[in-house]
């Protein structure tokens, strides 16, 4: 546990040469793989696999709020990969 009533960040990025994506925690913002406190690589991505990366992240370090600061492009990237038409929210 780092600070509990601290505001964690999260971050979805893709990997090079689609080998998938990676999910990047970290206490500061922005959020970038060089300030990251956790890198998940995620090379098999489903909705469930991306709510338990981020579910056990949660857990680990037990945060007040955790914020997601992907880029919108990345959540239609991943909307589309899922089949969705909207994504469901990931702030918790």
């Amino acid at each position: 546990m780092l600070n509990a009533s601290s505001t964690m960040y999260i971050r979805i990025v893709p990997q090079d040469r689609d080998r998938g994506y990676m999910l990047l925690v970290a206490w500061v913002k922005p959020v970038i793989q060089k300030t990251a406190t956790q890198i998940t690589t995620l090379s098999v991505l489903t909705r469930d696999s991306l709510t338990a990366a981020i579910d056990a992240a949660t857990k680990s370090y037990k945060p007040a709020k955790v914020v997601d600061v992907t880029p919108p492009g990345i959540h239609a990237q991943l909307r589309k990969l899922f089949g969705e038409s909207k994504a469901p929210e990931i702030i918790t």
